[in-house]
């Protein structure tokens, strides 16, 4: 960040500067691939792609095996609700790139803007950036959520097929084994493990941000007890959820999407899932709310400075 520039100049500059998406062997590879440049994450047109890549090449092959509509939603892709769930997600989660990027700088700009990052704080700005790009450009941590991913996309695919011992339009079991249709295989090699990884990946960004909070708690801040804002000037932190508003969007969709399935197709109530929903809510909100915790430095001493 620098100072004595326009809001505007200086939020060009925190957007290049200060972003969870542009380090990493992920982004990297789209990089590569041409679809984005350095100055603009092209994220509308990557989620339309990656939600397309998801989910079209299923029902294609769900339609050479006869899989793709039928009297039954579980051998059906097109009855599936989740199937346009998770295609969604994977869409929203992309969007989330390009909106987290602009909320981020703005909010670490506001140290700046609000006089709470005094000059001298400004090297230890630059270490906590340094400190989340590698958090966020780790490759062993993406090549470990890739793994996982995996792992969770063949549970759930098993988890699936165990549920329906006549079998889904993804597979069944045969002779006690698992065995998958062309659209279950590219469920199980792309569509699943996409969003699994979309998802962890921005699991890992809200513990990346609440170590950026810690980190930046501990720079050379003037909290001001009288300011007009609250909480001595930091009043702004508490705007960092708007940033996962889709993400919240996502992970309900593909809930609701599962819920709603049983309950129009296997008449399924509503209130047999309220645990499930219920552990969502709290979940959701833990994840919110744990990150505050991190930024308990900036209180350290806040009454004696003014």
């Amino acid at each position: 960040m620098m100072a004595g520039k326009s809001n505007s100049a200086c939020e060009g500059i925190e957007v290049a500067v200060w972003s969870f998406n542009r380090q990493g062997p992920f982004y990297g590879l789209q990089r590569r691939l041409g679809l984005f440049a350095d100055s603009d994450l092209a994220a509308p047109g990557r989620a339309l792609l990656f939600a397309l890549l998801a989910w079209i090449p299923a029902v294609l092959l769900a339609l050479t095996e006869d899989n793709a509509w039928g009297d039954h939603y579980e051998h059906a892709v097109l009855l599936d609700f989740s199937a346009y769930a998770f295609a969604i997600a994977i869409a929203a989660f992309v969007l989330m790139e390009g909106t987290s990027d602009r909320r981020m700088a703005r909010l670490v700009g506001q140290f700046q803007r609000t006089g709470v990052a005094i000059e001298a704080a400004r090297p230890c700005f630059t270490r906590a950036r340094e400190s989340m790009e590698r958090r966020t450009g780790s490759w062993p941590l993406e090549l470990g959520l890739a793994v996982l991913s995996f792992v969770l996309a063949f549970l759930w695919i098993q988890a699936g097929v165990e549920r329906v011992p006549a079998g889904t339009w993804f597979g069944g079991l045969e002779g006690g084994g698992l065995h998958l249709t062309l659209a279950g295989w590219w469920t199980l090699a792309v569509a699943l493990p996409l969003f699994w990884f979309l998802l962890l990946r921005w699991l890992w960004r809200f513990v990346a941000w609440a170590l950026l909070q810690r980190d930046i708690a501990r720079c050379d801040l003037r909290l001001v007890a009288t300011h007009p804002a609250g909480c001595g000037g930091l009043a702004f932190i508490g705007q960092y959820p708007k940033t996962y508003v889709l993400f919240v969007f996502a992970l309900s969709t593909v809930v609701s999407a599962t819920t709603f399935r049983q309950v129009v197709f296997a008449g399924a109530s509503q209130f047999s899932f309220k645990l499930a929903l219920l552990g969502m809510i709290v979940f959701l909100i833990a994840a919110f709310a744990l990150p505050l915790f991190f930024s308990r430095p900036f209180w350290s001493g806040y009454s004696g400075r003014a």
